[in-house]
């Protein structure tokens, strides 16, 4: 299997699907109790707005360390004026073989730094929708 990129893609696709799919071993990176974490996705809007996003499986929970660095950075990105939120999605594509198609997420829970917790969606509620919400809204209620 050969891992150079494609010469074209489409914006938000994965450019070089065999490198994705390597594993990234930090085991040899320890830091006390610390050691690196993933974000599955991030969106800065025009400087003014960020979105840091976690998939998980079904319901495979969120590690406590990723969810504290997550938060934290949502909360230092606050700080600075920025408006920002955490959105945990689940997905429901068994076969490891398979993408997942992140239109057809659902959110589990927020995170916003203004209200200082984490919060769970009115409804069945699309990722992508909440973040076409967040990105255009005028106040935070229209969220949740």
């Amino acid at each position: 299997m050969t891992c150079k990129a494609p010469t074209s893609y489409k914006r938000g696709q994965i450019i070089n699907p065999p490198r994705k799919k390597q594993i990234l071993d930090y085991s040899g990176l320890q830091l006390g109790t610390v050691t690196p974490t993933d974000i599955d996705g991030l969106i800065e809007w025009h400087n003014e707005k960020y979105v840091l996003i976690e998939v998980k499986y079904q319901d495979a929970p969120m590690p406590m360390g990723q969810r504290i660095a997550l938060q934290r950075m949502a909360t230092d990105l606050h700080s600075k004026g920025k408006n920002c939120i955490v959105l945990l999605a689940q997905h429901n594509v068994k076969d490891c073989n398979k993408s997942v198609d992140f239109t057809q997420c659902t959110v589990r829970e927020i995170y916003y730094p203004g209200f200082h917790k984490w919060m769970e969606p009115h409804g069945n509620t699309k990722a992508d929708n909440l973040i076409y919400s967040f990105l255009g809204m005028t106040g935070t209620d229209e969220l949740w």
